[in-house]
């Protein structure tokens, strides 16, 4: 396997910690706030060239949908 392929095999898996890590925050500290949350991108995509996810470059597209926006943010002036 190429050194492209292991440094490209290695980018995925850290992709899918990232999106790991964001679902368990979501669950445990939102759950009640968030109704559904998803990602999508290049992030997400297959990646045919290299192009298609660059590393350090590339980000990671999370959207959410909140049951009531007024409780989602937290209250700055209460700091």
């Amino acid at each position: 396997m190429s050194e492209y392929s292991e440094y490209m095999k290695q980018a995925r898996k850290e992709v899918e910690l990232c999106l790991d890590i964001w679902k368990n925050i979501f669950a445990e500290s939102y759950s009640e706030t968030i109704e559904y949350a998803y990602s999508k991108g290049s992030a997400t995509k297959e990646w045919e060239s290299f192009i298609d996810y660059v590393p350090i470059l590339s980000d990671v597209d999370i959207h959410i949908k909140a049951k009531d926006y007024s409780n989602f943010f937290v209250d700055e002036t209460s700091f």
